[in-house]
């Protein structure tokens, strides 16, 4: 399955269901119609992806993106709780990963792994305050990363490029040095 229609799949069935996402007690949320489970940082992810969607499905995608905000808007104080959920086991997953290929160097795992640096930094951006007790984790697992790897091209499609500037998500814009 594409990049796209996993997204719009995730994006429907997460509009449906976030609400009741977010008046549970859970980290995430296993959706009815996608195997992608519910968060907010895969909402995030999900909703910068498809942004570059400007065919037909775009105006689908429109009112998915709506509907979503809405939801948010309404549960405003849950979603902030879910980030706070989200953010410290992504971020224990992603040092585990960095961690584990400290010595021997990245492999082509970096390319499926890195969806959970990007993630986290979608949550920075949504919820800054929420994540800034974690900065001092987060550089120092980056500057471990730096140091596995090469400035290169944007490793995901050229498509999505625009969507993730080397600014913000530097991470996506280097290769392995080994592995």
């Amino acid at each position: 399955m594409d990049w796209q229609k996993e997204d719009k799949d995730f994006l429907g069935s997460a509009a449906i269901e976030l609400a009741d996402y977010l008046k549970s007690s859970v980290y995430d949320w296993p959706l009815s119609h996608t195997r992608v489970r519910l968060t907010p940082g895969r909402i995030l992810f999900s909703l910068r992806r498809v942004s570059r969607i400007t065919n037909v499905a775009g105006n689908e995608i429109d009112a998915l993106n709506r509907r979503i905000t809405e939801i948010i808007g309404q549960h405003r104080h849950a979603w902030g709780q879910k980030i706070e959920l989200e953010y410290p086991r992504r971020l224990r997953v992603w040092e585990n990963f960095i961690g584990d290929y400290a010595e021997e160097g990245l492999d082509k795992s970096y390319l499926a792994q890195i969806v959970n640096r990007v993630i986290l930094k979608l949550l920075e951006m949504e919820s800054p305050i929420i994540t800034a007790r974690f900065v001092n984790r987060v550089n120092l697992v980056d500057e471990k990363n730096r140091q596995m790897v090469k400035v290169g091209d944007f490793i995901w499609e050229e498509q999505l490029e625009p969507a993730f500037p080397k600014s913000e998500f530097w991470f996506l814009y280097v290769h392995p040095v080994k592995g």
